[in-house]
């Protein structure tokens, strides 16, 4: 399911907080290029580790496969948290990276490679932080 790089809709959550990240579809042109390896070994990290994060997202449409390669499938839901954004990503980004040459934008480059540390006081904080507006954002929605 395709979603902008950087508007405020993914599959998983929306809002002003919410910077999507790799929501790519065959249909659109999306950027390639070379990333940097630093860059691309986090992401992996990221990826591998995003259910101890303990985001509470809730399931995005279980397990996919790429639309590009059909060779690769996964699920779930990545967020780095930078500031006042939740980055928020398909797992399925660490494959578009690192195979299609997916190019994110910077933003989240820099992001990803200042994440915390899964385990973290700092992690927990955000975690904590960006739970609460997905709680509360839920809750609304399952209200009405």
């Amino acid at each position: 399911m395709f979603f902008p790089d950087l508007g405020t809709k993914t599959q998983a959550v929306q809002g002003e907080w919410v910077q999507a990240i790799g929501w790519l579809s065959p249909a659109q042109e999306f950027p390639t290029g070379p990333s940097p390896a630093n860059f691309i070994i986090r992401l992996q990290e990221l990826c591998a580790a995003r259910y101890e994060h303990g985001f509470d997202f809730p399931e995005a449409g279980g397990t996919h496969t790429c639309e590009f390669c059909h060779a690769y499938t996964s699920r779930g839901v990545l967020g780095v948290p930078d500031g006042n954004v939740l980055f928020v990503a398909p797992e399925m980004v660490y494959h578009y990276v690192a195979i299609h040459h997916y190019r994110p934008p910077q933003s989240f480059v820099d992001a990803v490679l200042k994440c915390p540390e899964k385990g973290s006081t700092a992690l927990r904080t955000e975690v904590a932080r960006f739970n609460d507006r997905i709680a509360t954002l839920f809750k609304s929605l399952t209200d009405k």
